[in-house]
């Protein structure tokens, strides 16, 4: 299995979104969505403000399906995540059929467009395992996945099937939320003017 890992700084609720239907990566984290494949597993460790130990995991989840954005804002399935539905969107880009426009919201802004849609893709989780804040490091055994390096290094590296049965034996006894349960509602990535989701209504008519 493949196994991409990265240091998360913040969780509140858009990168990954846990909104209903399922888990997704739709904003942030560019070069992780745009060489993910489906049955990826992909692992984000706690960043210093989350946790003071460097190897705790903070999430993990297995790709089931990767998507382009445009397919993702006119799935059904995921209008739960659009601005106007949502406090931690991460629908945020529609097809304005000469490029892709970003909905005022609540969880980036313009300065964010070149990052996000330089991911290409929208990653669908099938199984997720949601660990917070806990202070407990990764074990050992499972070091070769560790980020290691500064909180800017995302290692891709491969783990046999036996690797993989342990490692998910190892989440699933330590996981506070498995992405089928409402997570609680934090507090947006980064500070974003209200207007922009007022706003948000009124644009999405230009989305084809």
């Amino acid at each position: 299995m493949r196994v991409q890992s990265y240091v998360i700084t913040t969780d509140r609720g858009s990168a990954p979104n846990y909104n209903a239907p399922a888990t997704t990566l739709a904003i942030c984290k560019p070069r992780i969505r745009k060489r993910a494949k489906i049955g990826d597993l992909i692992i984000g460790f706690n960043g210093k403000t989350l946790s003071p130990e460097r190897n705790s995991v903070r999430w993990a989840g297995v790709v089931s399906a990767v998507i382009p954005f445009r397919d993702y804002w006119h799935d059904p399935r995921f209008a739960t995540k659009k601005p106007e539905q949502s406090e931690t969107p991460d629908n945020i880009y529609c097809d304005a059929g000469d490029g892709f426009f970003q909905v005022p919201n609540l969880s980036h802004d313009s300065t964010d467009i070149d990052r996000d849609l330089g991911g290409i893709n929208v990653l669908i989780f099938s199984h997720v395992w949601h660990l917070g804040s806990s202070h407990e490091p990764l074990d050992s055994r499972f070091s070769s996945i560790f980020v290691g390096g500064t909180r800017r290094h995302e290692p891709l590296n491969n783990i046999s099937k036996s690797e993989w049965d342990a490692l998910r034996d190892w989440l699933s006894t330590r996981a506070t939320f498995d992405g089928t349960e409402p997570k609680p509602r934090g507090r947006r990535c980064r500070p974003v003017s209200k207007k922009r989701q007022l706003a948000a209504g009124q644009v999405v008519q230009n989305c084809r």
